[in-house]
């Protein structure tokens, strides 16, 4: 059994696709292969940031207001630096992979 859809989850739905096909032809930034849920939740750290009530008033001021623009990107998307905060996965990289590459003469 699924369940029903809010009518105001349709119209965030409706108000995050046109606010990305915004994105895509103003700026040419293609979101396209971001996954639904995490595009969701992302376009509503934009909005907070930005201090909008709405998700078409966010939009409204990025197409007129480029310098805007960065503020939205950076909450839009994964900083590369955050990939690499996994303290266990680089000790055991440090302590085990690298030894073993080591043994090899290149």
């Amino acid at each position: 059994m699924t369940t029903p859809v809010s009518v105001s989850d349709k119209i965030n739905d409706i108000e995050t696709d046109l606010f990305l096909e915004a994105l895509r032809r103003r700026y040419h930034y293609d979101f396209s292969a971001y996954a639904r849920s995490s595009l969701v939740r992302r376009v509503e750290v934009a909005r907070t940031r930005l201090g909008c009530d709405s998700i078409s008033g966010m939009q409204a001021r990025v197409l007129r207001e480029p310098e805007l623009l960065h503020d939205v990107i950076d909450a839009m998307t994964v900083q590369v630096s955050d990939l690499f905060r996994d303290p266990g996965y680089y000790l055991a990289l440090r302590q085990k992979v690298i030894p073993h590459l080591q043994t090899f003469p290149r």
